[in-house]
């Protein structure tokens, strides 16, 4: 016989992989929900993006995040800059800059997530704000 294999025979019960979960119905019944719910959620949010952007800001607010998928992890001022410079956007009514803020913070995530940095940074109180923080702040006076 294999040494290795009698090795693995005689440690075989230290070594056994635990059985599955048993999913009870319970457990079965409540995860189908959540997935109905997140199903309804983001069939909800997409529609109210369509809704919000349907109207004569919408066009630019898309070209916009379409600009935004193109920055890297080191385009952050110059995101700020056209944000700040985008008086259209700065004076647009309080939803479609709160779906400008959605559609950049997606993009901001998406960039910090593929050059393997947290999604979320929140600086401390003494340090200075980050781009989101500082786009926040011009689009919601």
């Amino acid at each position: 016989m294999n040494p290795f294999a009698a090795h693995g025979q005689r440690h075989q019960s230290h070594c056994q992989r635990s059985a599955p979960p048993v999913s009870s119905p319970a457990l079965v019944t409540r995860r189908q929900e959540q997935t109905a719910l997140s199903k309804a959620y983001h069939a909800a949010r997409k529609q109210w993006f369509e809704t919000v952007l349907d109207c004569p800001e919408g066009p630019r607010v898309r070209a916009l995040a379409a600009w935004v998928k193109t920055l890297g992890p080191d385009d952050a001022d110059e995101l700020v800059e056209v944000v700040a410079g985008e008086d259209w956007l700065l004076a647009a009514p309080q939803e479609v800059r709160f779906a400008a803020l959605q559609l950049i913070d997606e993009q901001i995530c998406r960039i910090r997530r593929e050059a393997g940095l947290p999604e979320f940074d929140d600086p401390l109180p003494d340090e200075p704000e980050n781009a989101f923080q500082i786009i926040r702040r011009l689009l919601n006076p």
